[in-house]
């Protein structure tokens, strides 16, 4: 039995809440995507991720596919906006199906599994990670970190036994 909550709070430097989600226990799907702080539309690009990703989870695709698609949908959405920084929004999902699931995520929301002990299985797709695995700072000194600013080289999908 998958039990599941949601709560979104605005946060400190915006008006207005960029955050969406979703939840299907049938589809075995959930993802939490988060308009990208210092881009446009932030909240318009959180919304096409969801609808792209659920669409393209219920005609079969997996997930890393359907974020993808996801992301294509928001460059053309973005292309087609004459005024502003290109729209994005970072992502963080999962797809059970079975005893399997899948975890697939972008930017900096994390992914964490719970089997007794919360342990993180995503790893953030930001320039102060990039800093972390070049041994440039420590992860101690992240946390106190200036800059956060997502990168997109990375993508993440692995599957996992539940």
């Amino acid at each position: 039995m998958i039990e599941f909550g949601h709560l979104s709070h605005v946060g400190l430097r915006r008006e207005h809440n960029e955050d969406t989600y979703y939840g299907d226990a049938e589809l075995g799907l959930w993802l939490v995507a988060d308009g990208m702080g210092g881009h446009e539309f932030g909240e318009v690009a959180s919304a096409l991720a969801r609808e792209a990703i659920v669409r393209e989870v219920r005609a079969g695709k997996p997930l890393a596919e359907a974020i993808r698609a996801a992301d294509q949908e928001i460059h053309r959405q973005s292309q087609r906006r004459s005024e502003g920084l290109p729209m994005g929004t970072t992502i963080a999902a999962a797809r059970v199906f079975g005893d399997r699931f899948e975890v697939g995520w972008v930017g900096d929301s994390r992914a964490y599994l719970w089997d007794g002990a919360l342990r993180q299985v995503s790893q953030d797709h930001s320039y102060v990670q990039e800093l972390i695995e070049q041994g440039a700072i420590t992860p101690e000194q992240a946390r106190s970190h200036p800059i956060a600013t997502w990168s997109p080289r990375h993508w993440g999908s692995p599957t996992r036994k539940a």
